[in-house]
């Protein structure tokens, strides 16, 4: 998040890399993932577990975490919001709001809605600038065509996909890139849902045992908010809504399989398969 705040106002944007496969971003905060969408997905993840144990602190009066947390709160929402990321504030809201549910604090739900209804106010004046346009239109149409490539390879490999590690090789065989593209794209090599990528890459059979996986993950950590241990059940809550958030945010990019998401999820599934 720190690292942001300073691409932000001192890196504004990625034109002196486009020629190595990096778009614009221009005017959004990208962080040390060169990638907006991706950096708001990792800051929504971190604003769940910060945020989850800020609402703990509060409740426990621990004066000095909970003023700490607060802040870290604050700023790494209004990074999110800095990302203009469209997915990572859908993933921000769900996120929140499944927490806040589980932690039965209702009431705020209001607020993170209010929130996002008055940054989509004060950001409209952006409109004219394509990178801010929350209404923009050009990403949208570039991930239906990423999925019609996929549905294209799942048709043809419905049973155990085309392999994985694969799917860049598959795109060339099928002519969806070419020339340049082949190794300089950093899309080739997957597809914009992680549902489709898993689908396309090892099939029916993939699929299924890598949901039965996550199925299986939020079965304990349903069963984990019926402890006596507060903590334990903070943590649960926080796990779950994680879990929740990155699944809708899996729908536009394939975030369930880029590196730094992967590493913080299964830390936190480590953290309540590590009962004793």
């Amino acid at each position: 998040v720190l690292g942001g705040y300073l691409q932000y106002f001192l890196y504004p944007n990625l034109r002196n890399l486009y020629y190595l496969g990096w778009d614009e971003h221009l005017y959004r905060m990208f962080s040390s993932f060169l990638d907006p969408n991706f950096a708001g997905a990792f800051f929504t993840l971190y604003f769940i577990l910060v945020f989850g144990l800020t609402i703990d602190y509060i409740k426990g009066n621990k004066k000095n975490y909970s003023l700490f947390l607060s802040l870290l709160s604050i700023t790494t929402i209004v990074a999110i919001l800095l990302t203009y990321s469209r997915s990572a504030l859908i993933m921000l809201i769900v996120g929140s709001i499944t927490l806040l549910f589980l932690k039965k604090q209702k009431k705020l739900i209001f607020m993170i809605l209010g929130l996002a209804v008055i940054f989509f106010i004060f950001a409209s004046k952006n409109f004219y600038i394509e990178n801010l346009n929350l209404l923009r239109t050009a990403s949208s149409k570039a991930r239906l065509e990423s999925a019609s490539h996929a549905a294209v390879i799942i048709r043809d490999n419905p049973i155990l996909g085309v392999g994985f590690n694969a799917y860049r090789y598959s795109q060339i065989r099928y002519g969806f890139i070419q020339g340049d593209k082949e190794k300089v794209s950093h899309s080739a090599a997957g597809t914009d849902n992680s549902f489709l990528f898993v689908l396309a890459t090892t099939g029916v059979v993939g699929l299924l045992s890598y949901l039965f996986i996550w199925f299986n993950i939020l079965k304990d950590e349903f069963k984990a908010l019926a402890h006596n241990n507060d903590f334990q059940k903070t943590m649960a809550s926080i796990k779950i809504a994680s879990i929740v958030a990155i699944f809708v945010n899996a729908f536009f990019i394939n975030s369930l399989f880029y590196p730094s998401i992967m590493l913080w999820m299964w830390v936190l599934v480590g953290l309540m398969e590590n009962k004793n």
